[in-house]
C-alpha cells in the first residue's frame, strides 16, 4: 500500500506598510517581491498618471478601478521608468471617474 506523506510549506513572507497614506503590501517568493499597491490618495485633482513607489518589471503591471481590472494597452500604459502608468482615455473620460472617490489598485513585480 502507498504512503502519502503531507507537506508543508512556510507562508510567504508579507510586509506591510503605509508610506505617505499609500497602503503597500509586498509579498517575497524566492526572492521575487511582488506588491499590491493602494494608489487611490493620487485621485485628487483627477490625474491620467501614477506613481507606484518602486520601479517595476515591464509588462507585469496589473490596474484595478474600482475593483475592475484594466486591460494593457488599451486602457492604460506603462511607464516603467518613470515608474508607473497612465490612463489612456479612449472610450471613457477618466477625469469623471477620477473624482478623489475612485479606488486605484496595482499589482506589480519590483524591479531588483
Amino acid at each position: 500500500m502507498p504512503t502519502i506523506s503531507i507537506v508543508s510549506r512556510p507562508k510567504p513572507a508579507a510586509i506591510e506598510s503605509t508610506a505617505g497614506a499609500t497602503n503597500i503590501t509586498s509579498t517575497i517568493i524566492s526572492g521575487v517581491s511582488f506588491i499590491d499597491e493602494d494608489l487611490s490618495i493620487q485621485t485628487n485633482g483627477s490625474p491620467l498618471n501614477f506613481i507606484t513607489s518602486f520601479s517595476f518589471v515591464s509588462l507585469s503591471l496589473d490596474v484595478y478601478l474600482n475593483g475592475v481590472k484594466l486591460s494593457r494597452d488599451f486602457d492604460y500604459r506603462e511607464l516603467p521608468n518613470v515608474p508607473g502608468f497612465e490612463f489612456i482615455a479612449i472610450d471613457m473620460n477618466f477625469s469623471k471617474i477620477l473624482n478623489g472617490n475612485a479606488s486605484i489598485l496595482v499589482k506589480y513585480i519590483k524591479r531588483s
